[in-house]
């Protein structure tokens, strides 16, 4: 294949390939030697990359996926994918135990959006997918393939803005939320094998024990001594891991005292501190493996950090710190009932979908409870 030449020939390439992308997985990341160029359109250079990526979309088109149709009312399934660059997703149909692409849909990340986290970048993906593919999403039930927890992070009291302005445009549509089982065609394999990028310089990937963790903060609105904040921030990361629904816990903590009750080598003589060991107890006997150590508090440095963050200003906080404020103990709550009429009532049936995702055998009303249950969440018994 002949080299392009000139910024207005691959300007010409990209916009024709924009034309076809819901034929092509994952196109922007293809195309992004291409974008490169035109973001320095006075030092061009049709470089080896270049070239590279060419000949792989020029191979690519000469066999596309072939797409299908969906009926009125199937069942379709969206893939998910992310990179450090850009956000893809796939909308697939189910036929006679095979999948088959309907649309692809992708876009290049743009400046801060390149530094959500990869629970953000998914969610953005959901939302681009949602309205570039919307008259798909309101005319059929769509289940969403993934191995993240989307839905737990969409129906938290305790999101971040971005996230719930997300929620709420997602609201409207009938989504499901489900594991990602085994691909079943190689197109849609080569799409998820291709999600994690090989290491670029420009854009280097985080391992793992790097990637950034949002910070936690608690503000006390009621007196406190040391001892009893030491318990509030342990009942309130015991109380995220059962939302979570954490199998396996490990706790560290700089308190000797916390940590020694907890194992039983103390004695807890104080009535508040016997009351905060009970309400501990009561949060770990619903985890299958929990384990406490005690470290040195020079060993916690992370820990003592956050615990600068709740008498910052608000100013001084970052759009990703999570600030919780208490105004009474954590051994003061009281147990509400849900409902204290007894007849039915229309928050049973979010109730009952949001706890234990039971729904009507009406196709209608599961898809109207699937759809307003995005405007509610369930938070310690309570629907908000």
């Amino acid at each position: 294949m002949v080299p392009l030449k000139t910024v207005k020939e691959v300007q010409r390439l990209t916009g024709r390939i924009a034309a076809l992308e819901r034929f092509v997985s994952r196109s922007a990341e293809r195309c992004l030697p291409f974008f490169r160029i035109l973001k320095r359109p006075k030092d061009f250079l049709w470089s080896q990359e270049c070239q590279q990526a060419f000949e792989e979309l020029r191979c690519l088109l000469a066999s596309p996926s072939l797409l299908t149709k969906p009926q009125q009312g199937e069942l379709l399934y969206l893939y998910l994918a992310v990179s450090p660059v850009a956000v893809s997703s796939v909308l697939v149909l189910e036929e006679d135990k095979l999948q088959k692409p309907i649309y692809y849909a992708n876009r290049v990340l743009r400046d801060i959006e390149t530094r959500y986290s990869k629970l953000e970048k998914i969610i953005f993906a959901l939302i681009i997918s949602a309205r570039r593919l919307r008259p798909y999403f309101q005319a059929h039930t769509v289940a969403i393939l993934t191995d993240q927890p989307m839905k737990q992070i969409l129906q938290r009291s305790d999101r971040a803005e971005r996230i719930a302005k997300w929620a709420v445009e997602l609201g409207e549509f009938d989504l499901e939320y489900r594991p990602r089982p085994v691909i079943k065609a190689q197109a849609l394999a080569d799409f998820i094998v291709e999600c994690t990028l090989p290491n670029d310089p420009e854009h280097p990937l985080i391992p793992m024990e790097e990637t950034p963790r949002p910070p936690w903060a608690l503000r006390l609105k009621f007196p406190a001594s040391n001892n009893e904040a030491e318990y509030e921030a342990l009942i309130a990361g015991l109380k995220l891991a059962k939302e979570l629904k954490v199998e396996d816990l490990k706790v560290y903590s700089d308190s000797q005292l916390v940590v020694s009750q907890v194992l039983g080598d103390f004695e807890a003589k104080e009535p508040s501190m016997q009351n905060y060991l009970q309400k501990v107890r009561d949060l770990t006997s619903t985890i299958s493996t929990f384990n406490i150590h005690h470290i040195p508090r020079m060993e916690n440095l992370r820990a003592d950090q956050l615990s600068k963050l709740a008498t910052s200003r608000m100013s001084e906080l970052s759009k990703t710190t999570v600030l919780e404020y208490l105004r009474t103990p954590s051994t003061e709550e009281l147990e509400l009932a849900m409902c204290i009429d007894t007849e039915p009532s229309w928050i049973d049936e979010l109730v009952n979908y949001l706890q234990n995702e039971v729904l009507p055998n009406d196709e209608l009303e599961a898809r109207r409870i699937r759809r307003q249950a995005f405007r509610f969440i369930l938070y310690e018994g309570k629907l908000y």
